[in-house]
C-alpha cells in the first residue's frame, strides 16, 4: 500500500511523517481508488473509517501537515479547524492585535462574524454609516 511506503515515524512526537508528494503547505497527497487525495483524510480513512465524502475536514492535532498518524487526527468542521488553530496561536491573524486602520482588538471593539472571523467594530460602524443614511432619504424622499 502506497499510504505506509511513503512514511518515517519520528520516535519524539510520535508523527507518521508522509515522505511522498506534498502540497506548498506541507499536506501530503496521493492518487487513491483513481483520484488525488489528502494523504492524512486517506490515512483516517483506512484506520477510523471517515468517509472521503464527508464534507468534514481530517484536522491535525499534532500541528503537522505531513503527519497521517490517525491517532493525531480528528474530524471537524473549517470552525473547528479555525478555532483549533486560534487556540494554539497558528492562526495567521491571531497574533494581530489591531485592525488595518489601527483600531484596537477588544471584546467590546471586536466582533466575530461566520463563526470565526474578526471585525473591527469602529471600521463596520464607519462603513454602514453612509450607507445607512442614503438608505434613510431614499424611503423619506423617493422622487429626489
Amino acid at each position: 500500500m502506497e499510504l505506509l511506503k511513503n512514511l518515517s515515524q519520528d520516535p519524539l512526537t510520535g508523527c507518521w511523517n508522509w515522505q511522498g508528494r506534498r502540497d506548498r503547505n506541507g499536506y501530503g497527497y496521493l492518487t487513491f481508488r483513481g483520484k488525488t487525495k489528502f494523504a492524512h483524510r486517506v490515512s483516517f480513512h483506512l484506520f477510523k473509517g471517515f468517509d472521503l465524502d464527508s464534507h468534514l475536514f481530517v484536522c491535525h492535532k499534532c500541528d503537522n501537515p505531513a503527519c497521517i498518524n490517525p491517532e493525531h487526527l480528528f474530524p471537524g468542521t473549517n470552525r473547528d479547524n479555525i478555532l483549533d488553530s486560534l487556540k494554539k496561536g497558528r492562526h495567521f491573524n491571531a497574533s494581530r492585535t489591531h485592525c488595518s486602520k489601527g483600531h484596537e482588538y477588544t471584546p467590546d471593539n471586536t466582533l466575530i462574524v461566520k463563526g470565526s472571523e474578526r471585525v473591527c467594530r469602529t471600521c463596520k460602524r464607519d462603513y454602514e454609516r453612509p450607507r445607512a443614511r442614503a438608505k434613510y432619504w431614499e424611503k423619506k424622499c423617493p422622487n429626489l
